[in-house]
């Protein structure tokens, strides 16, 4: 029963990417499949998932994302990995940027 949930949520998943996509080549935008990643948070983080394709090129499956200087890691949950650089510099900067622009 599970397995056949967490399918039809991948073809929404997949259903969702191409209705995305179709819009943005309506309005004449394009997305950049190379700095495009998908990953898994929640129960299902340890299985391997089929690949995903957008406008014909697939997409990656990673462990962690670096968004805005930080480390978003998969697991049960989700989780922002600060080993890699002064996290609270680029933190506050980001912050700042976000509210006083």
């Amino acid at each position: 029963m599970r397995t056949t949930i967490y399918y039809y949520a991948l073809q929404l998943q997949v259903l969702m990417l191409d209705t995305c996509y179709a819009v943005a080549c309506s309005v004449y935008l394009q997305f950049n499949v190379h700095k495009c990643h998908c990953m898994v948070v929640g129960k299902m983080y340890k299985f391997a998932i089929s690949s995903v394709s957008l406008a014909g090129q697939e997409i990656k499956w990673c462990d962690q994302v670096k968004y805005l200087g930080i480390y978003l890691a998969r697991g049960k949950a989700l989780k922002f990995d600060v080993l890699y650089e002064p996290i609270e510099k680029i933190f506050l900067c980001c912050l700042q940027l976000n509210i006083f622009t």
